[in-house]
């Protein structure tokens, strides 16, 4: 549908995360024609959904990346026992866990970027794959790089807490990890129902 802009309430919204602004767009009242209705292909529409969790995606990508940055910084500084922090072993663990999840990310992301711009027949189930992975994946890394930097970590004056604030929005912004791992167990059944269809059953099922 098309609202004219004097007919709609535009209000800022305050949320977790403080690094990007947001609004609620408010229709109370508001009574369209049928001319108001505009056609769309349901198949781009769901190209444009995909599109938007695959970037969303990367978005928590690059906060993970930073993240790690910042922790691996911190711990060859940070000295307890007379020794930097990074040299104890379960420290270590933590960041080659936080690099490995980074890994996965990183290729689960760039392969559904590539997938939905050749059209390849799995490129809804990579955008789920990518969404899930990484909005879940980067949020648990964000809090242990949050545990890492102890309590200077807590504080207003460090940045750290607005990537961790991005990555936990990130993490429902296109649909939470538990909606795309309901949706892949979906369309991994409709493609064992009906192989060699795949495309059609993405936008038949997502339709």
């Amino acid at each position: 549908m098309l609202v004219r802009r004097e007919l709609v309430r535009v209000e800022p919204r305050r949320t977790l995360d403080e690094t990007r602004r947001w609004y609620d767009v408010i229709l109370d009242g508001v009574r369209l024609s049928d001319a108001d209705n505009v056609t769309v292909d349901e198949a781009e529409v769901g190209w444009l959904a995909d599109a938007g969790a695959v970037l969303t995606a990367a978005d928590s990508l690059g906060v993970g990346e930073r993240l790690l940055e910042m922790t691996v910084g911190y711990v060859k500084v940070r000295e307890q026992f007379g020794r930097p922090i990074g040299s104890f072993q379960s420290v270590k663990h933590k960041l080659a866990d936080m690099l490995t999840t980074l890994k996965g990310a990183r290729a689960a992301t760039y392969y559904a970027a590539m997938a939905l711009d050749a059209g390849v027949a799995d490129a809804a189930s990579a955008s789920s794959v990518a969404k899930a992975f990484t909005g879940e994946g980067v949020a648990a890394l964000a809090g242990e790089a949050l545990q890492t930097h102890g309590g200077i970590g807590f504080t207003w004056e460090h940045d750290l807490h607005l990537y961790l604030r991005r990555a936990k929005v990130n993490e429902v912004l296109y649909g939470a990890a538990a909606e795309h791992y309901e949706r892949l167990v979906e369309l991994r059944f409709l493609v064992a129902m009906y192989p060699g269809e795949e495309s059609s059953l993405v936008r038949r099922h997502d339709g």
